[in-house]
């Protein structure tokens, strides 16, 4: 019988991995977001928009900071629950997500029942073909 304290300490070490992965990915995130092409200012303005007022929508959404301090406010945001707004309706974008999650459940549901018959079915077959009826 295995003792308690080994699954404690298996939970702790995996709960401070869980740490570090989830610091990973985030930085992961920012960064890529940083190197691709493109302006959110223009993407939010258009390309109309005058020289002044990209100015002043990259100081109001803290662009003009040093990326660092970006990064700390973007890891800030996140770990309060505020994932900033939907470049495409202006609405808060977990809103935007949480709206979709139904769909994506859906999704995942009837693929893994699909993956599932299917999976059945060629193994089914599999065994037959090797060892017959």
């Amino acid at each position: 019988m295995a003792k308690r304290g080994s699954v404690a300490v298996y939970l702790t070490r995996r709960l401070v991995q869980l740490v570090f992965v989830l610091a990973g990915v985030s930085l992961v995130v920012f960064v890529t977001m940083h190197v691709l092409p493109g302006d959110v200012a223009t993407l939010m303005l258009g390309d109309r928009a005058t020289t002044q007022q990209l100015t002043d929508l990259r100081h109001q959404l803290g662009l003009d900071q040093p990326v660092f301090v970006q990064y700390l406010r973007f890891a800030d945001d996140a770990l309060t629950g505020d994932f900033g707004r939907s470049l495409r309706t202006n609405s808060p974008a977990f809103q935007e997500v949480w709206f979709a999650f139904p769909v994506t459940i859906q999704l995942a549901v009837a693929s893994l029942v699909i993956a599932s018959l299917l999976g059945c079915r060629s193994g089914v077959c599999r065994h037959q073909a090797q060892f017959g009826l």
